[in-house]
């Protein structure tokens, strides 16, 4: 006699009527969301008078999910979520906003957890210096205040006590400067910014204020927790592995399990930023979650499918199988869901460079993978390719110049690229003029109004018409363009942009009157760009009382800085136009033929082409899917999901490109399954 199959959804519901909190959890394109749209469908018929909150992360899947329901239902960001919890207490988040700006106290390590005394006094100044460097920013970005140079480890090494309690007796005095500024002002101002940071000024916070205060007062006010389970009943979270770890103590530990049914809806496979909670394994052991796979497969074809589970199976067990969808009530072929997977590598002849290799070998390598790259698709024309950001990307699409400018003084080249274009409103005004010339007025409008421009007429509307007319021909360079953008409040991210130019002006400054660096500077320029010429040819440069003990040490401290000035010279002079920043934009959000994997999470595309190569960044380590060379744990773990991620994306055909070297063949052909058709160019 068969037994009858319990779906997922019969699942969930059983678990909702015993108020059990679950998770969800469903790999790419297993219809989590749909799913949640069935149990919010569920939840307003078996229980009409409750109420229920749905959150996602972005407004796109806010839009999403409401597009797909019918109800009364809270459907929100999670800040936004957020915000609208705690922003009644006012007087409650001026007493904790402090928080949000303080400077933790120097702790000094145990001697006994190092290999030796010398490893423990290096780590003991490095942490130190670094710690002094957080107060000397803190110090200027609050009080316009600047530190003198931080002592070098020989001196340091001499009275480390004193050096700590000192430093420390400086961190206290701003603190209470911090907690003494806030306290004067009127609580009536602490409000959430939306915006990526907090502003000590005006007493606002930013995304990641946001939730730190929230799980602050959650933790000291249970009246927070209280109000929460009186105005909700549900409280969906989708793409939970997304979620930050802080948020998830919220509501998994404290708010009272059995007030508030929690359900959550992701994929912990799928978990590839570093800011989410990833798994949520810890709660399942502990039974305050119960765990429902959903196995189905609606997007991949079965032998892309098959390989997600190759892939999948080892690590959580969760098998996918194939789903068919239903277009206009017609169910879907087998031959609709046809597919194939191919791996191509090719043998590089000579050692694989790394960080720390010359232009040169980094040259040649990239050539050869992009070489192979083009002789791949010459056979397999309009494929998607999804890999690391690197150079020839950058050239490719146009944007050589940003790429360049952040690849001199920094590993994670996307991340940073980013992080600043943000900050300083730089990917707002992209947007802004994209939307411009595409006439999405809808989208337009409501962009220039967040900002603060407001078309209320049509002399407003002329305005705005004409200065963007001029920043989408303009050829002048990224600083340039965003002071004009600034004054005509078409962004408003002024004072970010104003403690950006301080701390650049500090820094500046400092060099000028640094003799040190002024004579590396010119020695450096002298045929002496690398440590070992320039240790040949100036023995004598450095003394013993460095920042960091040892000569390239010092040789690598002092480079940093001369990239960081080339930074902040090149990025002030219009050697990098605002136009690569529109192209960027246009780039990070897969509007080219190229796809970073770094935000390689999405819809799906119907021939994917993944890249598996580090270019030389020292976070991803793709030979570590194949044993190859010594990784950590968290390494191949992160490269394992970040590697499903991508493949996840295939609709019908997947092919993926590896350069490897002759003694790494072995190894790599043995890690694909055998119906995996194995290419050698």
């Amino acid at each position: 006699m068969d037994s009858k199959i319990i779906t997922p959804i019969e699942l969930l519901k059983e678990s909702i009527r015993n108020n059990t909190n679950l998770v969800l959890q469903g790999g790419a394109g297993s219809g989590k969301t749909e799913t949640l749209k069935q149990t919010l469908s569920f939840v307003s018929k078996e229980y009409p008078t409750k109420k229920v909150a749905c959150i996602t992360h972005t407004n796109l899947a806010v839009d999403e999910i409401k597009s797909r329901v019918e109800g009364d239902y809270t459907i929100s960001t999670i800040h936004s979520f957020l915000n609208n919890v705690i922003k009644p207490f006012k007087k409650n988040l001026h007493q904790e906003l402090h928080r949000l700006f303080i400077l933790p106290p120097f702790v000094s390590g145990n001697v006994s957890d190092f290999s030796s005394e010398k490893e423990y006094k290096l780590d003991e100044h490095t942490k130190y210096k670094k710690k002094y460097e957080q107060l000397g920013k803190k110090l200027f970005s609050l009080k316009k205040e600047s530190m003198p140079k931080v002592i070098g480890k020989v001196i340091y090494d001499k009275n480390p006590t004193k050096y700590n309690t000192v430093l420390n007796d400086k961190i206290t005095e701003l603190n209470e400067y911090i907690e003494r500024e806030i306290s004067d002002k009127s609580w009536h101002k602490v409000k959430y910014n939306d915006s990526p940071y907090d502003n000590f000024s005006n007493l606002t916070f930013g995304h990641d204020g946001l939730v730190i205060i929230s799980k602050v007062l959650f933790d000291n006010y249970p009246l927070l927790s209280k109000i929460l389970i009186d105005k909700f009943d549900f409280i969906f979270i989708d793409e939970f592995q997304d979620t930050h770890p802080n948020i998830m103590k919220i509501f998994l530990e404290l708010i009272p399990k059995d007030k508030i049914t929690i359900g959550l809806f992701g994929d912990s496979m799928q978990g590839i930023y570093d800011d989410g909670i990833g798994t949520v394994e810890p709660y399942i052991n502990n039974n305050t979650l119960i765990m429902i796979p959903k196995k189905d497969n609606y997007r991949c074809s079965e032998p892309v499918i098959d390989f997600l589970n190759h892939i999948r199976v080892p690590i959580d067990g969760l098998k996918q199988e194939i789903a068919y969808k239903k277009n206009n009530g017609q169910l879907e072929s087998i031959a609709q869901r046809s597919g194939n997977v191919a791996v191509y590598y090719s043998i590089y002849p000579n050692s694989r460079p790394h960080q720390r290799s010359t232009a040169e070998a980094k040259t040649d390598y990239l050539q050869s993978i992009m070489n192979t790259l083009k002789k791949i698709e010459e056979k397999n024309p309009d494929y998607k390719k999804l890999m690391l950001t690197n150079k020839a990307i950058a050239e490719n699409l146009g944007f050589l110049d940003l790429f360049n400018l952040f690849n001199d003084r920094y590993n994670e080249v996307n991340k940073e690229i980013e992080n600043l274009l943000e900050k300083l409103g730089l990917l707002d005004l992209a947007e802004i003029c994209i939307a411009f010339k595409e006439k999405n007025y809808k989208n337009l409008t409501s962009k220039l109004k967040k900002s603060g421009f407001v078309i209320n007429k049509i002399s407003d509307k002329s305005k705005a018409t004409k200065l963007l007319n001029a920043l989408t021909k303009t050829k002048l360079g990224v600083v340039r363009v965003l002071e004009f953008a600034l004054k005509n409040q078409l962004v408003n991210s002024q004072d970010n942009y104003d403690l950006f130019v301080a701390s650049k002006n500090e820094f500046l400054d400092g060099l000028n009157s640094d003799n040190e660096y002024q004579k590396f500077k010119k020695a450096y320029f002298s045929n002496s760009n690398s440590f070992t010429k320039f240790d040949k040819n100036h023995s004598g440069f450095f003394t013993p009382d460095t920042e960091y003990t040892g000569r390239e040490a010092s040789y690598d401290y002092l480079c940093r800085k001369l990239k960081k000035e080339r930074f902040y010279i090149d990025l002030f002079s219009n050697k990098v136009r605002f136009d690569e920043v529109i192209t960027f934009y246009n780039y990070a959000n897969e509007n080219t033929e190229f796809i970073t994997m770094h935000k390689t999470k999405g819809t799906g595309i119907n021939n994917v082409l993944v890249v598996l190569e580090d270019f030389f960044w020292s976070k991803y380590q793709f030979n570590s899917l194949f044993d190859i060379g010594s990784s950590t744990f968290e390494m191949k773990s992160k490269i394992e999901k970040l590697f499903y991620v991508a493949c996840s994306r295939t609709k019908s055909n997947l092919i993926c490109l590896k350069l490897i070297t002759q003694d790494e063949e072995e190894m790599f052909t043995k890690y694909f399954p055998n119906n995996v058709q194995l290419n050698k160019i």
